[in-house]
């Protein structure tokens, strides 16, 4: 056993160490979507004539991003399918109020790229750098960010195409009907196709972590994460050792550091053997439960070690550790929503539900969401503490019927201890569960089909299942 286990520390110490697009004009695009295919639209005069042409047919419109949904959110049947990342564009930088304008197609890794060299850092966005700007408004994304939390909380402005092809800028205090219910709205009831954003400034920040038993946790957040205004980023990994599960947890915080350091620049290209030993790792983890208790050992002896890196590095999250194909297994994440308090008896409960139903948990960790009481869906009403998971589930007929009833069980855990659920993954909840977790659902609904698409141009699985 022992020999297994310097074995493993020694491969990650190793690891450790070291569209095509073109100008298309609007009636080219209208034709792609006469013809059935995808429209891929580069300029906001084409996405309009295209969801004209469609309202005006009485067609459907399908809204697609990067497409990492992974319940069908952003397809339909027989729907014209709207890629966005066509639109794709920088339209401003705004040095002095420290704005950026940008097309809904772009990736938060292009963003970066362009504002590293400014001293510019984004404010808010989810925790990996490959979803598109408006594909993380539509779902009003989260990420590390504990002070300004959702996607949300830093939007200006958003031009968002009407279900009639009209263009019409929204914001905060500026058509607030529409804003929220297009701000996680999964693309119901307009789509977004240019947004100002807030940004910040780039500086270097020191990344610290602490060990400790979960129980302690909402505590130490409350007391010694959330009023320090020298905490930039945080998040925490829980172990997911089937012996201990959730019992403990690595809390990760970047701290800013005072200026007189030169700021790095921002990391290109990706770490290969980081991203090999990732892959390693989670190939072990979907098969042998030994490499789940060994991975949080190493985590705590090397993977995590104090180190001071600039702010947009600390974000420049890829997803290529995760890539992974099988034809019998796939990997999926789910989203559960608690209060802060509430975070002990909600990890409780959901490990009798996995333990019981044996389900295969390759991550877990915890994001911090401030209280949101503007849009229509969502999922704080009151700070929360998000559980994000990470799970290898079969694809077989009986496995789907399995992965959707412990998942309901997760989601009445949810429920229990007064919080919800997110909804851009698997459609795995009742009708029942998605309006009691979302009471804002049935508003939006009747918004959608009252006031702002009552032919229901725009659609999706996801309206489909529940509405």
């Amino acid at each position: 056993m022992k020999l297994r286990l310097i074995l493993f520390l020694w491969v990650v110490a190793i690891a450790d160490a070291g569209w095509f697009t073109r100008r298309n004009q609007p009636r080219h695009v209208v034709a792609q979507a006469q013809a059935g295919r995808v429209a891929c639209p580069n300029n906001i005069e084409s996405l309009q004539a295209v969801v004209k042409y469609a309202h005006d047919n009485g067609k459907k419109i399908a809204v697609a991003g990067a497409q990492y949904s992974q319940g069908g959110q952003t397809q339909f049947p027989g729907a014209i399918q709207i890629d966005m990342t066509c639109l794709n564009k920088i339209v401003n930088i705004d040095l002095v109020n420290k704005q950026i304008t940008v097309e809904a197609g772009i990736t938060w890794a292009e963003i970066l790229r362009a504002i590293d060299p400014l001293g510019l850092s984004i404010l808010a966005m989810q925790s990996y750098n490959a979803f598109s700007v408006g594909g993380s408004i539509g779902v009003n994304a989260h990420g590390q960010n504990i002070h300004d939390g959702q996607v949300m909380n830093t939007i200006i402005s958003l031009d968002v195409v009407k279900a009639d092809g009209s263009l019409v800028q929204v914001g905060p205090a500026r058509h607030t009907n529409l804003f929220s219910c297009v701000v996680g709205g999964y693309g119901l009831c307009g789509i977004i196709a240019r947004a100002t954003l807030q940004l910040t400034d780039n500086n270097m920040v020191e990344k610290k972590y602490k060990i400790m038993p979960t129980s302690a946790y909402p505590a130490y957040f409350k007391n010694k994460i959330l009023l320090n205004k020298r905490v930039q980023l945080h998040s925490a990994r829980l172990s997911v050792d089937p012996r201990a599960l959730f019992n403990e947890l690595i809390a990760i915080t970047y701290y800013h550091v005072d200026g007189g350091r030169t700021i790095e620049a921002l990391h290109h290209k990706k770490d290969s053997l980081k991203d090999l030993r990732d892959q390693w790792l989670f190939g072990l983890m979907r098969k042998y439960n030994w490499a789940k208790h060994y991975r949080f050992i190493a985590e705590k002896l090397i993977f995590e070690k104090p180190e001071i890196i600039s702010r947009n590095n600390a974000m420049n999250w890829t997803l290529s550790m995760l890539e992974y194909r099988s034809l019998m297994y796939k990997d999926i994440l789910q989203e559960y929503f608690v209060p802060v308090d509430a975070l002990p008896k909600f990890l409780v409960l959901a490990r009798e539900i996995i333990r019981k139903n044996n389900v295969n948990i390759l991550n877990a960790t915890i994001r911090y969401v401030p209280a949101d009481d503007i849009t229509l869906m969502s999922y704080a009403p009151e700070p929360r503490f998000a559980i994000v998971l990470y799970i290898n589930v079969g694809k077989r007929p009986a496995d789907e019927r399995h992965t959707k009833n412990w998942t309901q069980k997760l989601i009445d855990a949810a429920f229990e201890v007064g919080g919800t659920f997110y909804l851009p993954y698997g459609l795995y909840a009742t009708r029942e569960q998605v309006h009691e977790g979302y009471p804002g659902f049935q508003e939006l609904i009747e918004l959608k089909q009252r006031k702002f698409d009552p032919q229901e141009t725009f659609v999706n699985q996801l309206y489909a299942t529940y509405a």
